[in-house]
């Protein structure tokens, strides 16, 4: 737990407030800048979270596909 090589996260912002979303991303930028050998795996439904990732991989009619 202390030094994770792989983190999966679903949905790491659904349901939060604005104020809330901003304070997770600010959280997940400053780990993958002190961390950058861990994978970070992001589910999400969220535009906000584009910025945090480094590929995007999009699912459609059961197909996926890398769109970043």
């Amino acid at each position: 737990m202390e030094s994770p090589q792989i983190v999966l996260l679903d949905e790491p912002l659904s349901g939060l407030d604005r104020a809330s979303k901003q304070l997770v991303i600010a959280l997940l930028v400053e780990i993958k800048r002190n961390m950058p050998n861990l994978l970070m795996v992001l589910i999400s439904h969220e535009e906000d979270i584009a910025t945090l990732v480094d590929v995007t991989y999009e699912i459609d009619s059961s197909k996926v596909e890398a769109v970043k």
